[in-house]
């Protein structure tokens, strides 16, 4: 089980929207499972990062209520589903560059072993895990996500990223690791060579984005978070790295 190895496990999820905002109630349950069944000495974090304010158009599609409009969506979230899960983080960012994303996660990823220094003494060097997970809905932010990915270098550190996106009817989810540590995920299927950053060559039209079965769906985004959901699980529970790649439609059917 990857808990027996890694005894500091950090989420961060950009993206509070159509598929994030459905995503937040199904990691908060599952991390606060995890830590329930887990040693006192490891550190779970939940992290999730957006700049947007909850609008009347959101209300039709994404996880929100006509009481959050005008809040922070990450504001909104939090207050609902600290709930779930104590150790879940708000933060009122615009990732416009990589030192943004980069300072965040090399900040917490810090603090936490100072903080934590007594309880897990005995265990240094300790194990970490940092898995970003991408609900943007444009590319400009996703490379940016992906170059931090691309370049976190921080020893004892395995680095996951999950990036999911969709259309109105159809989608992908994609899984890359990078390895600073101890190589204990076992690999289920043949690492595929992919251009990431020409595999969402079209832009999201935004201000479409959020209209009533626009350019994408309540059902949709709902299948995206399930599916992150899923490889979450696969990674933490099963002691595995999902697919690189599974594509997805409204029908259910999944392609690996």
């Amino acid at each position: 089980m990857v808990l027996n190895q890694y005894k500091d496990i950090q989420i961060v999820q950009i993206g509070a929207g159509g598929t994030g905002s459905w995503l937040v109630p199904l990691v908060s349950k599952f991390m606060n499972s995890i830590k329930l069944r887990s040693p006192v000495d490891h550190i779970f974090k939940y992290h999730i990062i957006d700049f947007d304010i909850v609008e009347q158009r959101n209300i039709l599609r994404q996880n929100f209520i006509d009481w959050d409009i005008t809040k922070h969506k990450v504001f909104a979230l939090n207050n609902r589903y600290v709930f779930n899960f104590s150790e879940i983080f708000a933060y009122i960012l615009k990732i416009k560059n990589r030192k943004v994303l980069s300072q965040l996660i090399n900040t917490n990823l810090s603090l936490e072993v100072l903080k934590n220094r007594q309880k897990i003494v005995d265990a240094l060097p300790v194990e970490r895990l940092v898995i970003l997970i991408g609900c943007v809905d444009n590319n400009n932010t996703r490379k940016i996500i992906y170059s931090v990915f691309n370049k976190i270098n921080i020893s004892n550190t395995t680095v996951i990223y999950i990036d999911s996106g969709n259309n109105l009817d159809n989608g992908q989810i994609i899984t890359l690791a990078r390895f600073n540590s101890l190589e204990t995920l076992q690999q289920t299927s043949k690492t595929k060579k992919i251009n990431f950053l020409k595999l969402f060559s079209e832009e999201q039209n935004v201000e479409q984005s959020c209209a009533f079965f626009g350019d994408q769906s309540l059902a949709i985004n709902n299948l995206a978070a399930s599916l992150i959901l899923i490889n979450l699980q696969r990674i933490l529970i099963n002691n595995e790295i999902p697919p690189t790649l599974i594509e997805f439609n409204s029908t259910g059917y999944c392609v690996f």
